[in-house]
């Protein structure tokens, strides 16, 4: 476990809040040069494969500081390659290390693990045990609180538009070894979103897949996914079980060298606890290109990969890629793909099929990510695209008439839809986690540094990039943008002006406060040196005390609120997401701050009816000001409300 004092959550806000100022006032960065298209093309075997593969990787894991990598490729019904690279463990004492074996070295696949529990979803719609467009009340008891009418489906689970907020609960070391049915019991996140209208990944969303599989089924999910999907389709080493056997394990290290800790994910096995080795990979792939009828009939195979949801409910965000049922439906140089990522801390993995072309790539390997390997899967899936499944011809799209004018109503600041709106995270998502899209005097768009070009109305494509998160797509409504889609499983929606004021009320009250309390500082130090030196001592009011103190509450609070994510986010380790006293704590100082708006007020106007003189008065409205500002804050982002889970 790692501790953070308070005065380095104070310097780290600090520092942070600087860097976003300083980035919200920048000019638009200038866009990132073309790409060059492959200068030619080649065949797909395993000599010149191998050979790219060799040439590709090893360089990668060494600087990205990953300790092993499995990658496997599927052609025509068999397996073309298998390659392991790396270390399943490194040596110790001298000794050498255990290499990665392509058939026996088991990594953890993150959330490809939602695939398994679709499939078996699917199994059981063909039997007529669940149906895709029913509510799932028909099938469960889990007390779902919802900002709307509209039932849930078993549809809007598997394509991410339930809309569920954010929910962590899974990282919990309170829910270590939890089931299913109590983790989807265990205070469920709330639908903030009508279901079907704003795609928004949802680890919840999807276990409760599992539990309604458990529920269909009679049987306990580990048991019915292992016996009716993984061995069906060959897979023999692949498992949800947690913990996974450190002989076969590709263990996972921090950046200093030193062990991860097994990172256990509570009951949300249906969702991210699923790991196997390259051959299981290479099984599964092929089960699925083979259409095998152990798991589905072809016309349920079909309709997983078919976009599960239409304009009618999407508008124009059907224009992008679309989610099918539990797949990433897409197309890579006009060539269709059905696909799925997943990460946890230390193992990231990703698998693309080519239904059409009867090819598959998987890949995954074990590090934390950092910038030497963080587009690693991407760089390969592409580039095993670019090589081996080219494009025909690539078209220049000329300029759209108005493109300007539809830039402009676009560009602005976004929040996630896969972010948090009821509970005390929602203060750190809104704050902190805002992007922005720009318009350049072209008529494009600037998206993280990528210049996206209008292709139809409404319709913007990097033309540098293929794959599924090229292509932006605006939902407008009544002449406002209402959302934009950014891939089949993530929507931007429009910053509020409430969230638009939060990083400024944050970098104004923490000065303020600084201000105020430094000071105070200064003014006891004088009240200590003339009470030494026996001179006439006129110090604050009582009154002004209080509201110091309120001050230097708040000022612990609010940054704490914004740090204790970022630190566990970035780290992994997740404890003091859940640690309830520590929350607790916090909110007693943010209380503090509150109720200090009493004795600031009325200091305030005690200084004005006393002419108290304008640096007195000024700083007594400030901190008003300030404190008023900070309780804002505290309510918009639910930091005050009693249930603290995430």
């Amino acid at each position: 476990m790692r501790n953070t004092r308070p005065r380095h959550l104070f310097t780290a806000l600090l520092l942070a809040t600087l860097a976003l100022l300083s980035a919200c006032s920048s000019p638009p960065a200038p866009p990132p040069p073309p790409v060059e298209a492959p200068a030619e093309t080649h065949e797909l075997t395993k000599a010149d494969l191998d050979a790219w593969l060799d040439g590709k990787l090893p360089d990668v894991l060494t600087k990205g500081k990953a300790t092993g990598a499995v990658v496997t490729v599927v052609k025509d019904g068999e397996i073309l390659t298998m390659r392991g690279y790396g270390h399943a463990k490194r040596g110790e004492n001298g000794q050498p290390g255990t290499p990665v074996d392509p058939e026996t070295t088991i990594f953890r696949w993150g959330s490809i693990s939602k695939v398994p529990t679709a499939i078996a979803a699917m199994q059981l719609v063909e039997q007529g045990k669940l149906d895709l467009d029913a509510d799932i009340t028909t099938y469960t008891d889990v007390p779902i609180q919802k900002h709307h009418k509209e039932p849930i489906t078993l549809r809007h689970l598997l394509t991410h538009t339930a809309g569920f907020e954010e929910s962590l609960v899974h990282l919990s070391p309170a829910l270590k070894d939890a089931s299913v049915a109590e983790y989807v019991h265990h205070n469920p996140p709330v639908s903030v979103h009508r279901p079907g209208t704003t795609p928004g990944y949802s680890n919840y969303g999807i276990t409760l897949v599992g539990y309604l599989v458990e529920q269909a089924s009679g049987q306990p999910f580990h048991e019915y996914v292992k016996e009716h999907v993984l061995r069906p389709a060959g897979m023999t080493t692949a498992s949800y079980d947690q913990p996974l056997p450190e002989e076969t394990l590709a263990l996972a290290y921090e950046h200093d060298g030193q062990p991860a800790p097994f990172q256990f994910f509570s009951g949300v096995a249906p969702a991210g606890t699923l790991a196997g080795s390259g051959k299981d990979a290479a099984a599964f792939m092929l089960a699925q290109l083979n259409r095998s009828p152990q798991l589905l009939t072809k016309d349920s195979w079909e309709q997983m990969w078919a976009p599960a949801l239409t304009e009618g409910t999407l508008g124009n965000l059907a224009h992008s890629s679309r989610m099918g049922l539990g797949y990433f439906t897409g197309a890579h140089n006009g060539h269709r793909t059905v696909s799925h990522g997943g990460d946890t801390s230390h193992y990231h993995s990703q698998f693309e099929i080519y239904p059409d072309n009867q090819t598959g790539i998987f890949i995954s390997f074990t590090g934390r990510l950092n910038p030497e390997n963080a587009t690693l899967r991407h760089d390969l899936t592409e580039g095993f695209a670019d090589r081996y499944l080219p494009a025909d011809t690539t078209t220049p799209t000329p300029p759209l008439e108005g493109s300007a004018e539809r830039a402009q109503q676009v560009a602005g600041s976004y929040t996630q839809s896969r972010g948090w709106v009821t509970t005390w995270m929602s203060a750190w998502s809104s704050t902190l986690h805002q992007e922005k899209i720009q318009a350049l005097p072209n008529g494009n768009l600037l998206f993280r540094d990528r210049e996206l070009v209008e292709i139809a109305p409404w319709i913007w494509k990097d033309p540098r990039a293929d794959g599924l998160f090229t292509i932006l797509t605006a939902r407008v409504v009544d002449g406002k943008v209402e959302a934009v889609g950014e891939g089949p499983a993530f929507t931007l929606l429009p910053a509020t002006p409430t969230q638009q004021t939060l990083v400024p009320i944050c970098i104004v009250s923490l000065a303020i406060f600084s201000l105020a309390l430094l000071t105070w500082a200064i003014g006891a130090i004088k009240r200590l040196v003339q009470r030494r030196r026996g001179h006439p001592i006129t110090g604050l009011p009582r009154l002004a005390h209080l509201a110091r103190l309120g001050a230097l509450s708040a000022a612990v609070a609010l940054p704490s609120w914004l740090i204790i994510p970022t630190t566990a986010l970035s780290s992994g380790d997740f404890g003091t997401l859940g640690n309830i006293p520590l929350l607790r704590t916090l909110q007693i100082l943010q209380w503090a701050g509150i109720a200090a708006i009493i004795p600031a007020g009325i200091d305030l106007v005690a200084t004005l009816r006393t002419r108290a003189g304008w640096r007195r008065t000024t700083m007594a409205a400030l901190l008003l000001a300030a404190l008023l500002a900070t309780a804002w804050w505290a309510w918009t982002g639910n930091t005050l409300n009693p249930n603290l889970g995430v």
